[in-house]
């Protein structure tokens, strides 16, 4: 059916229209009894239950779990799901029209039909690139502590699109709580099934986002035995609760029988887990789980538990261990060991040839991190050959070549064409990344453009290079070096032609904004970004979107749509140059910013027109 609509079917601007429509008869709201309080959308629960556990004791919970899952996957809880199912496939890459089918699929009166748009919504959200919160937001909605069938599906879905479902931190925060407050602290252990994995589901989801209010759920699984592998699957990601959850792991890791052939807890998942929290006080514990891994020829254990060791810098005794190990796995250590294992080159580049991309990908990283730029041509472009084979290494690739500097020049072009792309890559949380990443890529590697340029640093909310906000016009003038030439208008414009700054002054006299040129003057950056002579959309996504999101800035936009991040002083403005538009950067102090007067008279250089409003940079 779904073959035919794709070849058939016209898709035209009333097909979405349509579509919800027939849904909405379909699904008529229900009316409440008399005295009926009305609820969300004057919705009921998800009357399903899960498939009764028939699995014998002796199988491992993980196994369990994943029946379990596939089971409730496959279900079909609303009669009109095959068809939007079938609706969804063909209207593919059309990610608005999706999203607003989506949007009433999740707003449905009817518990079963949001059910199923839970996992459309998933499949959309993993799929496609875009702006999702909208989407995010209804899946939060759905976390109702008296609803924990479809709480388990929102909460399994919100931790499995970490970082995108940021935005519903707070809904899961807010089911966590209510669970502990209805059943105790010890409710990861409840004995309902349905409210257990709700509940582990949600804690897990809020320590995927890092956050704090997910450790006292994790601390209290792991100083008990009920689903702890749950718990160690997502503990490396709460680098928040580092302090709590370090012992707790090695006592775990070193309570671990190696002499198993399929051990009860898996070595690997808890020495990952202890790598990514960095603690250094796992390095013991770690020490002793590749010695009994290697004893015991457990050697995919003993893998995951060397690559945990050599990421705190330590020097296992490789001479021992490389004939045991995958050839990958060995060059990873042998890059973190760097020049030290010189000896190790031939063989490296001789890895650098195989068929396997992988392994490919592994030996010219380590054959970087032993030799630096003097094998940088072979280095980078056996990297894009990999890319190019295999879209599913973007991730390591791109997060590699942010550690090369100039010498990644020659990956610009595929970094800007994995920005075209619409499609994610192979995961949300490595796609995220790779899209960060490439960003700030492009944008550092522009810089070797302005060379002939000074480069200043951005120190916010304070100044650029010798400039600090409330300089006098006489101490401004000495630190440039230069005489200043008046230009006046309403903030005692200076024009410094050679230095290529403009500053202006507020009614005291000091210096309150400092006007960069977008291609003449001083390049100033931020966190190694250059800010100055920037594709305009370009620069807004890094700020907005990566800069500000890590650092929880504060985002001002001014009327004529140019935009400011308060907090470090930064007023992003656009200038002409030639036949294009590039960024141009200002630094403004705090005042003028809390100031509507300012806000609105903003930008700053020109005459004033008749209205009293400065006219726009140009």
């Amino acid at each position: 059916m779904a073959r035919g609509l794709r070849r058939d079917i016209g898709i035209g601007d009333d097909t979405v229209p349509a579509a919800i429509d027939l849904l909405h008869r379909l699904t008529p709201a229900p009316q409440p009894k008399t005295g009926e309080k009305l609820r969300r959308a004057g919705s009921g629960t998800c009357v399903c239950t899960p498939a009764p556990d028939t699995a014998s004791p002796d199988t491992p919970p993980q196994i369990v779990a994943a029946f379990a899952d596939m089971e409730r996957h496959n279900r079909l809880h609303a009669p009109t799901t095959p068809l939007l199912r079938t609706l969804h496939r063909v209207l593919d890459h059309r990610v608005p029209e999706r999203t607003t089918l989506l949007t009433e699929q999740l707003r449905s009166p009817d518990p079963a039909t949001r059910f199923d748009a839970i996992g459309m919504a998933q499949d959309l959200i993993g799929s496609w690139r875009g702006n999702h919160v909208r989407l995010v937001t209804l899946i939060a909605e759905c976390l109702l502590p008296e609803d924990p069938y479809t709480s388990v599906a929102a909460a399994e879905t919100l931790g499995s699109l970490v970082p995108v479902t940021d935005v519903a931190r707070e809904a899961l925060a807010a089911l966590v709580a209510a669970h502990r407050t209805a059943h105790g602290p010890d409710v990861w252990a409840a004995s309902d099934p349905l409210l257990r994995r709700a509940h582990q589901e949600a804690v897990t989801a809020l320590a995927c986002l890092d956050d704090p209010r997910a450790l006292p759920g994790l601390l209290t699984v792991l100083d008990s035995d009920v689903d702890a592998w749950r718990a160690v699957q997502v503990a490396g990601r709460l680098r928040r609760g580092a302090d709590e959850l370090v012992p707790r792991l090695c006592r775990r890791l070193a309570a671990v029988d190696f002499s198993q052939q399929a051990p009860g807890f898996s070595g690997g998942s808890l020495t990952s887990a202890l790598a990514a929290l960095g603690d250094p006080g796992a390095v013991p514990a770690i020490t002793q789980a590749v010695t009994a891994a290697v004893r015991h020829e457990q050697w995919r254990s003993a893998a995951l538990a060397l690559e945990a060791l050599a990421s705190f810098g330590t020097e296992p005794r490789l001479h021992d261990l490389l004939g045991s190990y995958r050839d990958r796995d060995a060059a990873d250590v042998l890059g973190r060991i760097g020049p030290a294992a010189v000896t190790a080159l031939p063989r490296l580049k001789e890895m650098m040839t195989a068929d396997y991309e992988w392994t490919r990908l592994h030996a010219a990283i380590a054959v970087w991190d032993i030799t630096g730029e003097a094998e940088a041509d072979s280095v980078i472009g056996t990297l894009l050959e990999v890319w190019e084979k295999n879209e599913a290494t973007a991730h390591h690739i791109v997060t590699f070549l942010s550690c090369m500097g100039p010498a990644a020049a020659p990956a610009l072009p595929r970094l800007q064409a994995e920005l075209t792309r619409a499609r994610r890559g192979r995961g949300v949380a490595h796609d995220e990344e790779v899209q960060r990443t490439c960003r700030i890529l492009q944008l550092r590697l522009a810089a070797s453009q302005d060379r002939e340029r000074k480069h200043w640093e951005l120190i916010p909310g304070t100044g650029a290079g010798p400039l600090r906000l409330g300089m006098s016009p006489a101490e401004v003038a000495h630190a440039l070096q230069e005489p200043a030439t008046p230009v006046g208008g309403p903030y005692a414009q200076e024009e410094f032609a050679t230095a290529g700054v403009s500053v202006f002054y507020d009614d005291a006299g000091h210096l309150a904004c400092i006007a960069l040129g977008a291609a003449t003057g001083p390049q100033t950056t931020l966190a190694g970004v250059p800010l100055a002579g920037r594709d305009p959309g370009q620069m807004e996504q890094w700020l907005l979107e990566d800069h500000a999101a890590e650092h929880e800035g504060s985002i001002l936009f001014t009327p004529d749509g140019s935009f400011a991040l308060t907090d470090l002083g930064l007023l992003i403005r656009t200038q002409q140059v030639g036949g294009t538009r590039l960024t141009r950067p200002l630094i403004v102090i705090e005042d003028w910013f809390e100031s509507t007067y300012h806000r609105d008279h903003l930008p700053l250089e020109g005459s004033p027109p008749q209205d009293g409003y400065s006219a726009e940079l140009g």
